[in-house]
């Protein structure tokens, strides 16, 4: 096998499961423009296209899993790619989740979620970070073999560029299924620009970040009220270009505001779709 044909090999297997193998019959009462339907999008049409970050252990993967609760987004299918589920074993509302251990899995479950009929509104990746991590496992194994991946798990440059593509390409399908796509990630702090920032690699994260509606940082903030009220935690979304933060919203007018508090899957829905 030629270098070129092993480093395309682990993403054959998305290729061939994202790509529909024949056409549907285009609808007769439909208006086209060559092979494309003219519409004009409605809210009520909108799928969220949503990335979460922030620090590990701040309720990332919770908040995604609301979308089971919300009449809008259930049922929901949780892709469990960083084994942090326990959060969410107490809940009587959590998701059906599968446990990602190999990236050719990711090509199973895309293949699933184009099946006719599947019963999920929502698919939520936990998370993307850890993705990028096991895409460059399947990408050395397949150039070196499992047996020297094992004892030499070197990542060369050129790997991380493979992946870029790999994961870039599959968030892309992703996003296009006609449901709504959660995504969660880890922070990066860059402490000269005084930034924070999805984990991903440089040109992943620029990708990632065009790709999605609404991307939200996740924290953390303590409420300061006048005595005789205690402070209280309070789990913030930020949803502006805000500070050093990285986030936006791509609702109309920016219903979702410069943060969500408290927030839910519900909530956000309920913002954007202008149903306080």
């Amino acid at each position: 096998m030629s270098e070129e044909e092993t480093r395309e090999q682990v993403e054959e297997v998305m290729l061939t499961s994202a790509v529909p193998t024949e056409e549907p019959t285009p609808d007769p009462e439909v208006r086209r423009i060559g092979s494309m339907p003219i519409v004009r999008p409605t809210i009520d049409d909108f799928y969220l296209k949503l990335l979460i970050y922030g620090k590990t252990g701040v309720g990332k993967t919770t908040l995604a899993a609301t979308a089971n609760v919300c009449p809008v987004t259930r049922p929901a299918l949780l892709v469990s790619v960083d084994p942090g589920t326990l959060s969410l074993a107490t809940f009587d509302w959590r998701p059906d989740t599968v446990h990602l251990t190999r990236y050719s899995q990711l090509g199973e479950v895309f293949q699933y979620l184009q099946t006719p009929g599947q019963p999920y509104r929502t698919v939520i990746i936990d998370s993307i970070s850890e993705l990028q991590f096991v895409n460059l496992d399947a990408i050395v194994r397949a150039r070196v073999g499992d047996a020297k991946a094992r004892a030499d798990n070197e990542i060369y440059l050129e790997d991380y560029g493979d992946s870029t593509r790999q994961i870039r390409r599959a968030v892309r399908f992703f996003r296009d299924l006609p449901m709504h796509v959660i995504f969660t990630a880890a922070e990066i702090i860059f402490a000269k620009e005084e930034t924070i920032a999805p984990a991903l690699t440089a040109k992943l994260r620029t990708a990632v970040l065009n790709y999605m509606d609404v991307v939200g940082y996740l924290q953390i903030s303590v409420t300061n009220p006048p005595p005789p009220a205690q402070p209280k935690l309070v789990r913030r979304l930020i949803t502006q270009p805000y500070g050093k933060w990285d986030a936006k919203d791509r609702s109309p007018g920016g219903r979702l505001g410069l943060f969500v508090d408290s927030p839910t899957i519900g909530r956000i829905m309920d913002l954007i779709r202008d149903k306080k």
